[in-house]
């Protein structure tokens, strides 16, 4: 076949381009090279002779179409159905379950505080001289609740209530988690609550709250009109289930002599991790030694408190207003992980409440009046009781209070914190309470 210029003949591009670009097309529409001994017209076997330019080569590895294996390949990926997740399968109540028995399981007469709380004063006090000013000037309400033989005879724990209102204050802020607290319960109790709600007039005390077989009965989208996200209604009806199958009962969570037994029992609840479990321990079961080593409010509060002088760090106490039942603090914690629960579990800024003295002076032990009234020169250094481990030293808490924080966002790493509150064991709980009241919110 020779290829001519005749004006009879079809232009050799106009034919290319009707076709899919291919290897053989790329190679019919290269303008012919002008070499030696080839003249107007050329045989097919003299064109494809001619040795190809580097620009002809980076035309072609732009213009050759994919292989017929990497596109095999590509159709597969693309036709292969993804794997769908298996729906999880509803929880079945067991025929024979009643409210006595989920009442019986759930709500608990109000734990004594199972320490002695002028033993744990004069240890920590002891520990750190700084801390007598705290006790003077800083009421722990949570305490102050057991103390009173009154007040806790007449309340019950109900570890339902406690650990639901945890998970629906999760990743949000307080006045949030109140607006859904309150349309929660009163999804189950529209007669007994107002629609619009008075949360001074009719505080959250006097809420009532469901039962777990009310929950596990009630449907996801009842729950979801209330204000709970997808995820919520899963934590909180895998936590009703618990409590009506027998899987978790209040009474044994109390028994658990080990804190990390309990974190452990606790932390089986789907939404509840460790940070939630120690607030748990900490303001339901006043547990006497909790350090949550993952509370950015615990962690100010120790930076705070160690590079205060002798006299103590400062403290901004404040009243409370009407309607602020509910612990302000849960924006300064993290947790993923899980926000604090409100009323019985979590009170970080519950410690401020009006400045009233937890104790009056003559209540003071001598040796401890005496050693706070030697304190009383400000340019005295405590620096001494920042332990070496770890590189801890005044400079470096320094550097972390002005935000220079570690990996993870955190002011101090878990290893830092126990070596500083080593000498507050094992009180390590009533300590906390001072280092939430510490950070200024």
């Amino acid at each position: 076949m020779v290829l001519t210029r005749s004006r009879s003949a079809t232009p050799a591009r106009s034919i290319a381009a009707s076709f899919a670009p291919s290897r053989k097309a790329s190679i019919a529409t290269r303008p012919t090279p002008v070499a030696k001994g080839i003249k107007r017209s050329a045989t097919d076997s003299d064109i494809l002779a001619v040795k190809p330019t580097k620009e002809d080569k980076t035309k072609r590895s732009r213009t050759v179409a994919p292989s017929s294996s990497a596109t095999a390949k590509a159709a597969s990926q693309n036709a292969r159905p993804a794997k769908a997740k298996a729906p999880e399968e509803p929880f079945v109540i067991p025929q024979d379950a009643t409210e006595e028995d989920c009442s019986t399981r759930t709500t608990v007469p109000f734990p004594a505080l199972p320490f002695d709380f002028e033993q744990a004063r004069a240890h920590l006090c002891s520990a750190d001289r700084r801390f007598e000013r705290l006790f003077q000037k800083i009421p722990i309400r949570c305490y102050e609740e057991a103390l009173d033989g009154d007040a806790s005879d007449t309340k019950d724990l109900n570890l339902f209530n406690t650990v639901t209102t945890s998970i629906l204050g999760q990743q949000i802020s307080w006045l949030a988690a109140r607006s859904v607290l309150y349309k929660f319960c009163r999804l189950f109790h529209p007669n007994e609550m107002p629609e619009k709600p008075d949360f001074v007039g009719f505080p959250r005390e006097r809420w009532p709250f469901p039962t777990p077989l009310m929950v596990l009965r009630t449907s996801d989208a009842d729950l979801r009109a209330a204000g709970l996200s997808f995820a919520k209604i899963k934590y909180v009806k895998d936590l009703a289930a618990r409590f009506v199958d027998g899987r978790l009962d209040t009474r044994q969570i109390l028994e658990l002599d080990d804190e990390e037994a309990c974190v452990t029992e606790l932390s089986k609840v789907k939404g509840v991790g460790r940070w939630t479990s120690e607030m748990i321990l900490m303001f339901a079961m006043r547990k006497p030694d909790i350090l949550p080593c993952a509370d950015l409010g615990v962690q100010k509060g120790m930076l705070n408190f160690f590079l205060s002088d002798a006299r103590g760090p400062k403290i901004s106490v404040k009243k409370r207003k009407p309607g602020e039942e509910e612990d302000e603090a849960q924006d300064q914690s993290t947790s993923s992980k899980a926000a604090s629960p409100k009323e019985e579990v979590v009170e970080p800024t519950q410690a401020k409440g009006e400045e009233v003295p937890l104790l009056s002076q003559t209540e003071v032990m001598p040796k401890l009046e005496a050693g706070f009234s030697a304190a009383q020169d400000t340019s005295a250094s405590l620096d001494h009781l920042i332990p070496d481990e770890h590189g801890l030293c005044r400079q470096v808490l320094q550097s972390r209070a002005k935000g220079n924080k570690i990996k993870g966002g955190q002011y101090l790493s878990p290893d830092e914190m126990k070596a500083l509150a080593h000498e507050w064991s094992p009180y390590r709980s009533v300590a906390c309470m001072f280092m939430w009241a510490l950070v200024d919110t």
